[in-house]
């Protein structure tokens, strides 16, 4: 071989030599948390989410669940649950910023505030319960964030309106999310 051959070879082994070494510096990790939002929005101070399950004809558990904004999960069972009494636990802020956005994607603030009270059967509440049943639990979800706040009372016996379906998805969702089955069954 050639002496400028040799020198060529030697000086293209050089230059890859420092290519590989140049990149070793800048591996970057995949973030195997795809989708996660890296500089989430704080969570308002004044948060809180409450869920309140009523008393039915039978033996429905009756217990309310409060999430305030650092994730601390208070408990109240009153009857026909397993843990009667308080108890406390606490979720991450990951899991309470998907509970709110189940709130905000569901539009609550522009629900009404009681599906199916008793002293809401009149003709101008029809349009708020097509369909009425005696003898069912009902439960109570609410919201505050940033100084504004909403309540709305469910009753199950009240049916027939695609919005029940949503809002029953959310109290299970708050239950979810709580944990309330530790306490409850």
């Amino acid at each position: 071989m050639s002496v400028k051959k040799m020198i060529l070879l030697k000086l293209l082994s050089l230059i890859c030599l420092l290519l590989v070494s140049a990149t070793c510096g800048s591996v970057s990790f995949r973030n195997d948390n795809l989708g996660a939002n890296p500089n989430p929005e704080p969570i308002p101070s004044d948060t809180l989410i409450t869920l309140k399950r009523g008393a039915c004809y039978g033996p429905c558990p009756i217990y309310k669940l409060m999430i305030s904004a650092d994730g601390t999960v208070v408990y109240e069972g009153q009857r026909y649950v397993k843990t009667a009494g308080v108890a406390k636990s606490r979720i991450d802020q990951e899991k309470l910023r998907r509970l709110i956005s189940e709130f905000e994607n569901m539009d609550y603030f522009s629900m009404d505030d009681s599906y199916g009270a008793i002293t809401l059967i009149t003709d101008s509440s029809q349009k708020r319960c097509p369909e009425f049943s005696t003898d069912k639990a009902s439960a109570t979800t609410s919201i505050r964030m940033n100084g504004k706040s909403k309540s709305v009372y469910h009753y199950y016996g009240c049916e027939g309106l695609d919005r029940l379906k949503e809002l029953t998805a959310l109290e299970n969702k708050i239950d979810e999310i709580a944990n309330s089955k530790q306490w409850v069954s």
